[in-house]
Order: structure tokens, then sequence, then C-alpha cells
């Protein structure tokens, strides 16, 4: 996210700033992104609340200087006593070294009255955000909600997920809460987690028995999942003639030709 907002970008921004306006269920004075990459949400949610203070916190250099390009107030850390009415937080908390310290920073910068949301991937299932290396920590709604709760976060009600695979929680800061007790199902959790990353580790094999060897393979997509399998299944990545997607933004990236999507095969 180091540049300005690509048309994926918008789209998926716009996406999530309507499930978040719709959970929220208010019109905030002032909004704060954590971890707001290049604003493309933030921009959005001025669209649907323009009348809304904006401000946003993103460590990353280069994105934090693509929103600010774009007008937004961007600081790298939440020193400085900065607050607002609507804290949100999106896909970054599972990165964090100490989550349960990151929900008490984002309890902090919530002004009294306001709330709190998250939202992050559900590892109820196993699922892609497994094999994302920057994804210190995977949560089932279950450890997320506990961990909320020692972090002094009420959840408001309980709110669906925002899309496959997410949950999200809207929270009310409240006193911190112990909380006891291991989630029911871990072992098969666990059980289920292993057969997913043991069918990724067969699937350079299956991919390749399945291939025309005249023709190689066709990539469809060039985005998060196809770095993932470049990264994860590397023989059958080398047998990747060409990418192709409906929107080849980004692709050249992957280091393989690019193929639009009316021109395959």
């Amino acid at each position: 996210n180091a540049g300005p907002p690509s048309h994926a970008d918008i789209a998926r921004q716009a996406g999530y700033a309507e499930r978040i306006a719709a959970l929220a269920g208010f019109a905030p004075r002032s909004v704060l992104d954590v971890g707001c990459g290049n604003g493309a949400l933030l921009l959005a949610l001025g669209r649907l609340w323009p009348q809304a203070r904006r401000y946003g916190v993103e460590p990353a250099p280069g994105a934090a200087a693509a929103a600010r390009a774009a007008g937004l107030a961007v600081g790298p850390t939440l020193a400085g006593g900065l607050r607002a009415e609507l804290v949100v937080s999106v896909n970054v908390v599972e990165h964090t070294a100490d989550p349960l310290a990151f929900l008490r920073r984002l309890r902090r910068a919530c002004l009294p009255g306001g709330m709190v949301l998250v939202i992050c991937p559900d590892g109820s299932t196993p699922w892609l955000e497994l094999w994302m290396a920057d994804h210190r920590h995977s949560f089932t709604p279950l450890a997320l909600k506990q961990l909320a709760a020692r972090a002094g976060l009420a959840v408001v009600t309980p709110q669906p997920a925002p899309g496959g695979g997410f949950q999200a929680l809207l929270l009310r800061p409240a006193m911190p809460r112990r909380t006891t007790g291991s989630h029911r199902h871990a072992g098969r959790l666990l059980a289920e987690r292993r057969r997913y990353l043991g069918a990724w580790r067969a699937l350079d094999g299956f991919l390749l028995r399945r291939r025309d060897p005249q023709r190689g393979l066709v990539c469809f997509g060039g985005g998060e999942a196809a770095r993932l399998l470049r990264a994860y299944a590397p023989a059958a990545w080398a047998a990747v003639a060409a990418v192709t997607a409906d929107d080849l933004t980004g692709a050249a990236a992957l280091g393989k030709p690019t193929l639009p999507l009316a021109e395959v095969p």
C-alpha cells in the first residue's frame, strides 16, 4: 500500500466502509483508523460521513506518505493523545507483537461514549491467513472476545462477520475483566489446521500431475493468493506460463508474463 489506492483498493475499502457504517449504527463526529495504510478506507468513510473529522495511524512510511498525499492527517503512532468517537482497526491486530497491549491502546484512543470496531480474520476455519508470514496470531471469535474483555472492551452487541473469512467486534470501553476457560474445540481446530497445512504441502504434486506439459499452467489472479502460491508451491509456480485476471494491476510484480483474461485459450 505504498502508493495511491488502486481500483481494487477503492472497491474493497468502499465495501468495508459500508459494513463499518452498518455495524457502528451511528454517524461519528470523529474517526480514527489505526493501521490505515494508504488511506483508502478513511477516504471511503469520508464519502459516507463527510462531517466527520478523520485521522489515521500508519507506521509504514510509504503507505503513510500516500495517505497524507490524499489530504489525510496520518501519524506513525498513537502517541500524543490522539482520540476519536469511533476507533476502527481493520486487519491489524493479527499482525501485532502484543494483541492485548494493542487493544488497550485502542481503548485509550476512544473518546467517552464512543466505540471501537475491530475487524480481523476469523480463525474458526483454517484458510489462507495461516500462510501469511506477517500474521503473528489467528483468532477464533471466542479468543478475540476474551482478549477484548481483558483489555477493558465490552462487546456492544453480537455482530455478524463483515465477509467470508473475517469477523467484526463492536466494542465499548468498560472495566477490564479477567476471563477463564479454554476453547472447547481447540483439539479439533488444531487437527483441522494440520490437515489444511498438509494439503498445501501436497499442492505442488497435485497441480503438476494435472497440468498440460505442452501449455503449462495459467494462474488466475495476480494478488495475495498468487503470491502465496509462488511462496508455498514453488514447483507448480515454476510451471506457470502466464498470469491472468480481470484486473492485472500489480500482477507484473509476480515475475511472470501477464495475459488479458479475454486472450486465455
